[in-house]
């Protein structure tokens, strides 16, 4: 399979700082994305640092041709937290974290909080992760906002993130792969102003993955989006082709 990619972050259409981050390791078929909480100070270093972290010490984690997610994900969570506790104690900083490998076994996500993975297949819409929220562990999903019965806060609220503990628990998903999978790594900026229905209309219409981040962008813009949003998408090809992969 032959791996096409392309990824943004923009700060909305209200803050002015952009707290979130992407990651782009290409040579790996590695992407991630993370979202700085708002909540908490520092949300810009919390989401820089933890994917500093993957990128400095990814190749660390990887034995033959796996990679040992989980722990990589634990060790960036370390991170976070020694550097919280160091500039913040007693508050500390955090950040979600979402990120994928592709290899000839498959998808490999790791994933912490409320960012998303979503799959195309074969026509067919899939949401990968599930939501770390207090609403999700209600058991309610985003699109049923409308439900009086769980406060709107309770959608944003997250149980679980990188960095705010010593320890976390990382949620791991594998998916065998196929020719013409379309992935989407998502903050929830997005998901504030889009609906799962849209959001997979724009990614089984896209032509590449610069026009799915392009389009789902400007709507989210132009519904004065008030978070900041980012965005890595992926396709992947008829062709496997080992650690290569290509922009646009």
């Amino acid at each position: 399979m032959r791996i096409s990619h392309f990824g943004m972050t923009h700060a909305g259409c209200l803050r002015e700082e952009n707290e979130d981050a992407l990651l782009l390791l290409p040579k790996a078929n590695f992407f991630a994305v993370a979202d700085g909480l708002g909540g908490l100070p520092d949300g810009s270093l919390a989401s820089t640092s933890a994917l500093d972290y993957i990128e400095n010490h990814y190749g660390s984690y990887i034995e033959g041709d796996q990679l040992r997610i989980k722990e990589l994900f634990e060790a960036a969570n370390t991170c976070v937290h020694k550097l919280g506790a160091d500039r913040h104690p007693g508050v500390g900083i955090g950040t979600t974290l979402t990120g994928l490998r592709l290899s000839e076994d498959g998808l490999l996500a790791g994933h912490v909080g409320d960012s998303s993975l979503y799959l195309v297949r074969d026509g067919k819409f899939h949401i990968v992760t599930e939501e770390h929220t207090m609403a999700a562990q209600l058991g309610a999903t985003h699109d049923q906002k409308n439900n009086d019965a769980i406060p709107e806060f309770y959608y944003h609220t997250l149980t679980r993130c990188i960095g705010a503990a010593a320890e976390v628990e990382i949620s791991i998903e594998k998916l065998e792969t196929q020719p013409g999978d379309r992935l989407l790594l998502s903050t929830d900026g997005l998901i504030k102003v889009a609906s799962s229905t849209l959001i997979a209309e724009v990614m089984t219409a896209a032509k590449k993955p610069k026009q799915l981040v392009e389009l789902l962008l400007e709507y989210a813009l132009e519904n004065d989006c008030s978070d900041n949003v980012t965005m890595v998408a992926i396709f992947i090809g008829k062709k496997w082709v080992s650690y290569q992969s290509r922009s646009g």
